[in-house]
């Protein structure tokens, strides 16, 4: 029998500790981080109740992660990608009424990040609203998303038959 076992790096206090280095390394005091390791799937979405905005990261953004904060009413900023993979994050934001938040470039990243932190009141009513918004949004329109996919399926039948049979 073979044994797996997963590592979550965050209940590691050497990779805490490494990370912490890092971070400081930049000028980011210790205690301004707060690290999370392994939990359960209410907690999880708890800690979303402790985070102010989430900075989506790149080259390889969150997908579910990304939308998971926005329906908790995190806003996150993304990244425009150069690659297909990268464009993830920009395509959630797009779909979830907030393009605002698409930064064009590492300095445009860290300016909007600095510029939505700062104004505590429109970030409040952003959060606030944020759930709502995202409910309303392509991201939760199941139907709308199954009519694509079911016109899609009926599509490709359609051009394979044709193939199959061209008279």
């Amino acid at each position: 029998k073979s044994h797996l076992t997963f590592v979550h790096p965050f209940d590691d206090p050497d990779v805490i500790a490494g990370a912490g280095e890092l971070f400081l390394s930049h000028g980011v005091a210790r205690e301004r981080l707060s690290f999370e390791g392994q939990t359960n799937r209410i907690d999880y979405f708890k800690a979303y109740n402790r985070v102010d905005i989430a900075l989506d990261p790149f080259p390889y953004p969150g997908g579910t992660t990304s939308v998971e904060g926005l329906w908790m009413g995190v806003p996150v900023i993304a990244r425009k990608g150069q690659r297909f993979i990268s464009h993830n994050g920009e395509t959630i934001a797009h779909n979830a009424g907030q393009a605002h938040w698409i930064a064009g470039d590492d300095d445009d990243y860290l300016r909007k990040a600095v510029l939505f932190s700062s104004d505590l009141p429109a970030l409040a009513r952003t959060r606030a609203a944020l759930r709502g918004q995202v409910m309303a949004s392509p991201i939760c329109d199941a139907a709308r998303f199954a009519g694509h996919f079911e016109r899609l399926m009926e599509d490709l039948w359609r051009d394979y038959k044709r193939k199959e049979n061209p008279l």
